[in-house]
């Protein structure tokens, strides 16, 4: 068995499946695209840890057409997303890790513009959500609500 980066996991990890068409694992885009060095894949990777995603539909915008301003591009952990997973603590990583995140895997592999326009949207859900959010769309009264505790809910009109 031969391993591209001579890694070894024993143990029983399930490999995550995108929950939309089209959606991918970052990590994954950035080793295939062969546009990084292994420094840079390592400094991207921190970036992605800190921010605690996996694939590219968490840190696109609600119509999966372009990356997200709010958390991928400032560097922000969302706070609306809860994660079906247990991260490891990463620190927030310096400057120069962030300059590869932004120039190289943001603009290089998944967005092509200054705008960030995606290289594709994304599809059709074909799994249901693996994090939570606490805003829910009432398509029928075209509503926006966020929960704010276990039993109410506070609207935006959209």
């Amino acid at each position: 068995m031969s391993f591209k980066y001579k890694v070894y996991l024993n143990g029983q990890y399930e490999k995550t499946r995108p929950i939309r068409e089209k959606d991918s694992a970052l990590i994954d885009l950035i080793i295939d695209s062969n546009a990084f060095t292994n420094k840079e894949i390592l400094q991207s990777n921190r970036c992605r840890l800190y921010l605690q995603v996996q694939n590219i539909l968490e840190i696109t915008n609600g119509l999966s057409t372009h990356i997200g301003y709010c958390c991928a591009i400032n560097h922000i952990k969302d706070p609306d997303q809860i994660s079906q997973y247990q991260w490891p603590t990463q620190p927030k990583p310096p400057k120069k890790d962030w300059d590869s995140w932004d120039t190289r895997a943001l603009l290089q592999v998944w967005g092509i513009n200054e705008q960030y326009l995606l290289h594709e949207p994304l599809g059709q859900h074909i799994l249901p959500p693996k994090n939570s959010t606490p805003w829910q769309y009432h398509p029928s009264s075209e509503t926006l609500y966020y929960k704010t505790s276990a039993m109410s809910f506070n609207s935006s009109a959209c």
